[in-house]
């Protein structure tokens, strides 16, 4: 029997409950990789939403300077290692050009030596008066052995290509350029899992490499083999895996070096988790127990994190005493319960159907997140993304882009709604974002002076 050591590393930022006192949509993740006998060099990876950036009644400012506060301390004595603050500067115009991209990406690196860490990340407003986020993560650092097969830990990335000689990036390393994802999330509009890890101490050895795509239960969904060779010390592994035929859920990818001839092998573990709108039991093909316990209670294999994402995503049919009530809950199971018995309620149809106005509210929300998406917030978020997931999609738009001397708006009708309702939106600040202006709806802005507040003086 192989002798299996793991270096695991189950870090997944996307699950982290972030503190209500953060104001930025802010995620980070990390790996090691190996630097010499006593130190392995750390890469925090993180982005941000530029919202609270951009000053949109200074027309003037041309670049914005981002400050990102890195502390580490030793995790027993709570003594302070080092402090370093990082400052990036960008043009406004770069960040506001494209409509639809909102979030800036970074990296951190620092050798550490072999202990326990605590390592914070603060990010500070643009005066440099308020925390905007802040967030302190215990790392265990154990450098590589220097004789057996080691893996370093695994990058979960957005994109690998060959890096470009001739412009400078901070994400490239042995001539790749490696854009990370630091939220460890990918979805069915993005599906494509892709990976860079380091294999060590490999040189003349006949090894074995198994990729391994392991579901919240443990069970193995997708297993790849090959073998691995090289008169080099060391080898970069770069992978990719399409999730576009499994489930929403929390994966783990595994990767497992191993060595039969010394009886060895190494592995290392990454969690992430995967949003697919698209999935039904068909697109598998399987029938076992696990799925149909699924399909009778949607919410019975979902981790707190998962269940607070939910519940998040539920605040347009969610009453105050709801969120109140739901707020109060500290176990998981209870969590389960609530969802359970939320999305049930909304339902007047058999238990076979009991979950149909939860997919299709979840659908409406990933919808509005792709066609509302903005610089500033996710789809479901903006005025057009509420009023999407609330009423549906409308019976026709109106759309009034290029208006003389007035800012760009739409007209939503809903004629089905109350004898026939409307939903007035304009872009007021010229960032693709829209705006409610007006709605003849009982219990929305009612303006009738609205346009207005469209006039370009």
């Amino acid at each position: 029997m192989l002798k299996l050591y793991l270096y695991i590393i189950a870090f997944l930022s996307i699950l982290i409950i972030v503190p209500a006192k953060n104001k930025v949509d802010f995620s980070f993740d990390y790996s090691q990789f190996r630097a010499d006998s006593i130190s392995n060099l750390l890469e925090i990876y993180y982005q941000f939403n530029t919202e609270v950036f951009i000053d949109k009644n200074n027309s003037d400012l041309e670049t914005i300077a981002v400050k990102i506060i890195f502390k580490v301390k030793d995790h027993f004595s709570d003594k302070l290692l080092s402090s370093d603050t990082v400052i990036s500067t960008y043009f406004v115009y770069d960040l506001i050009k494209n409509v639809g991209y909102r979030d800036l990406k970074g990296i951190y690196k620092l050798l550490l030596n072999s202990g326990l860490y605590d390592v914070s990340i603060y990010l500070l407003s643009p005066d440099e008066t308020e925390v905007l986020f802040t967030s302190t993560e215990t790392i265990s650092v154990k450098p590589f052995d220097l004789s057996e097969p080691q893996i370093s830990g695994i990058q979960l990335s957005n994109s690998i290509s060959k890096s470009d000689s001739t412009k400078i990036s901070s994400f490239t390393k042995n001539t790749l350029e490696v854009i990370p994802n630091p939220s460890a999330s990918y979805s069915s509009e993005f599906p494509l899992l892709q990976y860079y890890a380091e294999f060590y101490n490999i040189g003349e050895k006949n090894l074995t490499l198994i990729t391994n795509l392991v579901s919240s239960q443990s069970k193995i969904l997708y297993s790849s083999t090959k073998k691995i060779h090289s008169v080099n010390e060391s080898i970069v592994n770069v992978d990719q895996i399409n999730l576009l035929r499994y489930t929403s859920s929390i994966y783990r990818l595994q990767l497992i070096l191993s060595d039969s001839i010394s009886n060895y092998a190494f592995a290392s573990e990454k969690q992430f988790y995967f949003y697919n709108k698209y999935y039904t039991n068909e697109n598998l093909g399987e029938k076992n127990n696990y799925e149909s316990k699924v399909i009778s209670n949607l919410f019975g294999f979902m981790s707190s994190e998962e269940c607070d994402d939910i519940f998040e995503k539920s605040i347009y049919v969610a009453t105050a005493i709801e969120k109140e009530s739901y707020n109060q809950l500290t176990t998981v199971e209870s969590k389960r319960n609530f969802l359970e018995q939320f999305w049930q309620k909304t339902n007047e149809s058999s238990r076979d159907e009991e979950h149909a106005s939860y997919k299709r509210y979840m659908q409406r929300i990933a919808e509005a997140d792709n066609k509302f998406k903005g610089m500033r917030k996710s789809g479901y978020k903006t005025e057009r993304g509420r009023v999407y997931v609330t009423y549906g999609i409308p019976d026709r738009i109106e759309p009034y882009p290029n208006e003389s001397n007035l800012k760009p708006y739409e007209i939503w009708y809903y004629d089905r709604i109350d004898g026939g309702v409307i939903f007035i939106f304009g872009d007021l600040y010229g960032f693709g974002e829209y705006d409610l202006l007006h709605s003849n709806k009982r219990g929305e802005i009612y303006d009738d002076t609205w346009q207005r507040r469209l006039y370009n003086y």
